[in-house]
């Protein structure tokens, strides 16, 4: 027996909306499509009222111009208050464009999707969308599952997966190091023609410090995201070479001024970033990188 469906739509899909309203009447049902049924001076306010009464289910003809649209809300609203649990499935939303804004309401519901298909399939979505879902008269077919045979890279079902904390200290070394690698740059913009006066120019002075900024950043984010002990070890060889050249001149950099306290802070930062790579829980969690690349 063929159901009755109230049709509501923006008028910039009446197009897509008189289709759906013609396939539903095809497929035995009825339908109330205002187009269709109000004349020239017809009460529309009226006829909504009345057939909104008359229909068992309404389709909401869902386009980003039927989402905002004014009166849209109304038709669909007064179904969802009459079947609020939605076992009657009283609104059914088709989507004819895609729609990023969907009414939260309607975001919530089983929707019939029109959009990217050919009209046939269109036409197989609606036709069995619309239909009240039953019980199959016959038992289901068994399909057999096949499993593959696991390969080396398999973990057993009996091993408890390892879990890699979030661990603190490993957040703040890399923020640590970021914003030395920063106070670095600017020094450098700082100190950049006395550099340049140098040996080898500007160029020499630009690429030697770029490559070192670039080799660095690898190795920052190799320690703090990916565990690697091997990058922790050359980052301390790297930071051990630094400290060696910077503390026998730490105390002269107090009368370099803006640069002498940048270059402090910045020694002091790499120094705590350090300690940081070797605490308990940081060492923990190399060990817990460790055992997953072995996995």
């Amino acid at each position: 027996m063929g159901q009755k469906f109230f049709i509501s739509f923006n008028s910039a899909d009446s197009t897509k909306a008189h289709w759906i309203g013609w396939t539903l009447k095809e497929a035995g049902h009825q339908v109330a499509v205002h187009d269709w049924e109000i004349p020239a001076g017809g009460n529309a306010p009226l006829w909504m009222n009345s057939k909104l009464a008359w229909a068992d289910r309404l389709i909401a003809v869902v386009s980003p111009d039927y989402a905002p649209a004014r009166y849209s809300p109304i038709e669909w609203a007064s179904q969802i208050w009459d079947d609020p649990d939605g076992k009657k499935g009283s609104v059914i939303p088709v989507v004819v464009r895609p729609t990023s804004e969907i009414p939260p309401l309607l975001r919530g519901l089983s929707r019939i999707d029109l959009t990217r298909c050919s009209e046939d399939e269109a036409r197989r979505r609606l036709v069995s969308g619309v239909d009240m879902p039953t019980v199959p008269t016959l038992k289901p077919a068994f399909e057999r599952i096949e499993s593959a045979a696991p390969d080396s890279t398999d973990v057993s079902l009996d091993e408890k997966p390892t879990f890699v904390p979030y661990v603190k200290h490993i957040v703040i070394f890399e923020r640590l190091m970021l914003a030395a690698l920063f106070i670095g740059v600017v020094n450098t913009a700082l100190r950049y023609k006395e550099l340049s006066a140098g040996p080898g120019g500007a160029p020499f002075v630009l690429s030697v410090f770029f490559g070192g900024v670039i080799v660095m950043l690898t190795l920052i984010l190799l320690i703090s995201r990916k565990g690697s002990n091997v990058a922790k070890w050359i980052f301390m060889i790297f930071a051990g070479l630094l400290f060696v050249n910077y503390i026998p001149v730490l105390a002269d950099f107090l009368d370099r001024g803006l640069v002498g306290i940048l270059s402090i802070c910045q020694t002091a930062m790499q120094a705590v970033a350090i300690y940081l790579l070797f605490t308990r829980e940081s060492q923990v969690w190399f060990a817990s990188h460790k055992r997953l690349r072995k996995i």
